[in-house]
């Protein structure tokens, strides 16, 4: 198709992709490019608008202890237009049992996330298998 995969330094532990607008996929890309065994901590997508097919397709990888991130601290999505659906994906990736244990935060802030999505979150962190020290910012 003529995009070329990304690959990664197997150091890098800070990643900044904020402002970048890839979109869907941008993001599909980057996340078929990432060896998410690397030691990243923290991950920054803010304004990439990735959308809820993004914020899926993100989520789908935290699910999955082989391509889950096992260090990742920090994730910021903030403005990604990722709406109800996108709300109701991460909250599936939090409730899988695969979600990164080292996981301490989520911006999702700026994403027009309603009442039921963040409901679905809010239920995501009581689980048992959710991380234990986990921060979920969402405010419209």
């Amino acid at each position: 198709t003529g995009e070329e995969i990304p690959t990664f330094p197997k150091y890098l532990k800070y990643v900044n992709l904020n402002g970048n607008q890839f979109g869907t996929k941008g993001i599909d890309l980057l996340t078929k490019g990432f060896n998410w065994n690397l030691p990243i901590e923290e991950l920054h997508l803010s304004s990439n608008d990735i959308g809820h097919e993004g914020e899926i397709i993100i989520s789908n990888a935290l699910k999955i202890k082989k391509t889950s991130p096992p260090k990742l601290r920090i994730l910021s999505l903030k403005s990604n237009c990722i709406g109800p659906k996108g709300g109701f994906a991460i909250a599936e990736a939090i409730k899988s049992g695969n979600f990164p244990i080292e996981m301490r935060k989520i911006d999702l802030c700026a994403n027009g996330i309603n009442m039921e999505g963040t409901n679905a979150i809010q239920e995501a962190l009581q689980a048992e298998q959710t991380p234990p020290f986990l921060f979920v910012l969402i405010f419209r």
